[in-house]
């Protein structure tokens, strides 16, 4: 072997170290990019004093529902987009989540137990927002929320449908 492939194959070798330590840095963000959300909103819920479980699920009492439009309001104000916050809020689409923050900024002007909340919120340590490169959770597509039947919206409603013939001046839905 000579000089010159002995030097190659040890560059190639730290390539793939490196190459392996850049992986695992990607890993671990992926999870801190998970983590942050699920933060935000327990802090939220640790505030209003009303567990993570029943905010997450479909309750309609006031409490719950002050307690997830905080939540979203929180997640709001850190970056996250509309549909990044429904599919963390189990909601049914990004509309919901647009009523929510509307809702939310309301409420926090009315209580201070909402304003104390989402300030609780919006201070856990963590990026503002989900750094751009890391893998979307489970469910997001091309960073969007999966598509709900229940939702009447522009961009479930065409996506229920199989693509209708393109019209001039008319976007088609895509698959």
């Amino acid at each position: 072997m000579s000089r010159l492939e002995v030097r190659i194959e040890t560059m190639e070798r730290a390539a793939r170290a490196i190459l392996a330590e850049l992986s695992e840095l990607r890993r671990e963000l992926a999870v801190e990019a998970e983590l942050i959300p699920a933060a935000v909103v327990a802090a939220v819920c640790g505030a209003m004093k009303v567990s993570v479980e029943r905010v997450l699920s479909n309750e309609k009492q006031a409490r719950m529902v002050a307690a997830r439009h905080a939540c979203a309001l929180a997640l709001h104000r850190r970056g996250y987009s509309y549909p990044r916050i429904a599919l963390i809020l189990k909601m049914a689409c990004h509309s919901s989540a647009v009523h929510a923050v509307r809702h939310g900024t309301a409420l926090e002007q009315e209580s201070a137990g909402v304003a104390a909340a989402v300030a609780a919120g919006e201070k856990v340590a963590g990026p503002m927002v989900p750094p751009r490169n890391s893998p979307a959770p489970e469910g997001l597509r091309h960073g969007r929320a999966p598509l709900n039947s229940k939702c009447n919206c522009r961009r479930c409603m065409r996506s229920k449908v199989a693509p209708a013939p393109a019209v001039p001046g008319e976007a088609t839905a895509c698959a």
